[in-house]
C-alpha cells in the first residue's frame, strides 16, 4: 500500500502518555482532495490521521501524533482517525473498503 504523506496545521505533537486503543472510521462527505483542502486550513481545527479514495491513502498526522478528528479531546489521544471518500447518495467504493481493511490490519500489526 502506497501511504502518500500530506501535512496538516491541525494537529498535537504526541499523545500525552496515551497509547493508541482503537480505530474511529469517518466517512468524508466528499472526496479526498475536499479533505486535503479542509485539514490545511488551520481555522477549520480539524484532521485526521488517514484519508481513503479507493487505492489512495494519504496520511495527514503521524500515528504517534494526535489528530483532531473525534470531537472528543481524551478519544483523539488514544485512537486513529480514518477518513473515507463517500457521502449521502454516494457509498463508498469496493476498492475504498479494501484498502481501509488493509490499512487497519496493518495498524493493528503494530
Amino acid at each position: 500500500m502506497n501511504i502518500v504523506q500530506k501535512s496538516t496545521p491541525n494537529k498535537t505533537i504526541g499523545r500525552q502518555g496515551n497509547k493508541v486503543q482503537g480505530v474511529i472510521i469517518h466517512w468524508i462527505v466528499g472526496n479526498l482532495d475536499s479533505a486535503d483542502r479542509t485539514f490545511q486550513n488551520d481555522l477549520r481545527d480539524t484532521s485526521a490521521h488517514y484519508g481513503i479514495e479507493d487505492s489512495t491513502v494519504f496520511q495527514w498526522v503521524q500515528d504517534k501524533d494526535t489528530a483532531y478528528h473525534s470531537g472528543h479531546w481524551g478519544t483523539n489521544l488514544s485512537t486513529i482517525g480514518i477518513e473515507h471518500s463517500a457521502q449521502p447518495g454516494r457509498d463508498a467504493s469496493v476498492a475504498t473498503l479494501e484498502t481501509s481493511a488493509q490499512l487497519i490490519a496493518d495498524l493493528s500489526a503494530k
